[in-house]
């Protein structure tokens, strides 16, 4: 049987080893001649080196029947909750303890209410946050009226600039066909008085007529020195005369009207395009303005619904506050927090650990080993944990060991961390914090073996 099937553990299959010493046959000295004394000292030189080699290789012999005993190693060791196994219940929030669920070493379930509390802060938070949102909405139906009302004055102003634009280009046709004497009116007065002209030419000519008569019958009277041409004749000429040229006074006195009218219709064109250029300019700029401040409303609508977001997702927010202030448990195990009624009525801020729970079906044991034993130790080894004032062990298996040796302040050597899991029964209840020691079952050793490093582990700080 070799060493690396032997296991304390199982004492029954250990085999009785006795120690058989090589058999040494009693030398017959040979028969000698007599000889040189040189050569008699060579000879008892071989003698002694065939001796010393013949120790060795019995004592290589009686090494290697020597028998491989249990080895084990020792450490303090104190209990932990296990990883993923445990919650520190804690506040995200401050507030003030009202309730209190459960009791020390009382087994709760996954989203079990635990404490519940009260945080005036939060409260008001709340309460701020919903009175902005609530002002914040009304602002926003006040600018989406407004946005409405000044849409409507926006299409006004559109059809108010397209009427006077029309307009204007109506005036400025008008005022364009003076020149060119197509507008009716005008071409009426022009036709007058091109008539008017006509007649007034042809009076004066009769008139022009007359008057030679008249000044002929004063000559030919003068000449004869007494009237010839009877007066009643000159006063009929003067007469005619007369009546011809106050025809030919009221004539120029139309044309000279319908000229003036001509004028006055002409200014009035000019003026009347004017006002509605200027009009146009107005709806122009009455537009625009209502344009700009639709676009400022629309800004400020956007800015609003930002706002009101913005406050919506505040309340949401403060409202989680709230639901933090219900404590559920996250995970299923025992509370091993004591003293908890003392916690109601007052007040924890936030990040306080009000309780702690931990599954007690399996907790994790940390055991501290000696640096100069940790080389013995290998992942799996079988251990027996033994808790404080206890004789009963509890086994269980090596499943991780610390890749650096530790040292605290109070420590004089270093420590290597050895963590295993246990399982608790339940009769008795190990709790996190118990403490006690472990025993680590390691590979066997010769007896030899076993005493020098048992030695060299009080020896070694001596020396150093």
């Amino acid at each position: 049987m070799t060493s690396s099937n032997f296991n304390s553990s199982h004492p029954t299959h250990r085999q009785s080893l006795k120690v058989v010493p090589p058999s040494i046959q009693k030398a017959v000295p040979p028969v000698t001649q007599a000889s040189s004394p040189i050569t008699a000292v060579k000879s008892t030189k071989s003698h002694q080196k065939l001796i010393i080699l013949g120790a060795i290789v019995a004592g290589l012999g009686y090494v290697g029947f020597v028998p491989q005993l249990p080895h084990s190693v020792r450490g303090e060791a104190n209990i932990s909750s296990t990883y993923n196994a445990r919650q520190d219940v804690t506040l995200n929030v401050a507030g003030v303890v009202k309730e209190i669920y459960v009791n020390p070493n009382e087994k709760v379930s996954k989203g079990q209410k635990l404490v519940v509390l009260e945080s005036e802060e939060v409260e008001n938070a709340i309460a701020k946050a919903k009175t902005e949102l609530g002002q914040a909405q009304s602002a926003i139906q006040d600018s989406l009226r407004m946005v409405e009302d000044l849409q409507a004055k926006l299409t006004e102003s559109r059809v108010r600039e397209q009427t006077t634009q029309q307009e204007v280009s109506q005036r400025s046709q008008e005022a364009a066909s003076i020149n060119q004497n197509s507008l009716p009116q005008v071409q009426e007065l022009e036709s007058e008085i091109t008539g008017l002209e006509k007649k007034r030419i042809q009076l004066q000519s009769n008139s022009n007529i007359i008057q030679q008569q008249i000044n002929r019958i004063n000559a030919v009277n003068q000449e004869a020195g007494d009237v010839v041409i009877p007066q009643t004749r000159l006063d009929e000429f003067q007469r005619e005369y007369n009546i011809i040229s106050g025809e030919v006074s009221e004539i120029t006195s139309q044309i000279a009207s319908n000229k003036a009218q001509i004028k006055r219709i002409e200014k009035d064109l000019q003026d009347k395009l004017r006002q509605v250029e200027a009009e146009f300019s107005a709806a122009r700029a009455a537009r625009k303005s209502v344009e700009e401040s639709l676009q400022a409303a629309n800004i400020l609508v956007i800015d609003r619904r930002r706002q009101v977001a913005e406050l919506q997702t505040e309340v949401k927010r403060q409202e989680e506050k709230r639901k933090q202030l219900i404590l559920t448990a996250s995970t299923t195990g025992t509370v091993i927090t004591e003293d908890l009624d003392r916690l109601t009525n007052r007040f924890q801020p936030a990040g306080e650990k009000l309780l702690e729970i931990v599954d007690l079906s399996n907790l994790t044991v940390i055991a501290q080993i000696r640096q100069e034993d940790e080389k013995f130790i290998q992942k799996g080894d079988t251990v027996k944990f033994y808790k404080q004032g206890e004789i009963q062990p509890h086994t269980t298996k090596v499943e991780y060991i610390s890749s650096a040796s530790q040292q605290e302040e109070n420590q004089v050597k270093p420590v290597w961390i050895v963590r295993l899991s246990i399982k608790n029964n339940g009769e008795n209840l190990m709790k996190p914090g118990m403490t006690g020691y472990v025993s680590i079952e390691t590979q066997p050793m010769t007896l030899f073996e076993k005493l020098k490093h048992e030695v060299l582990k009080v020896v070694r700080p001596i020396l150093l």
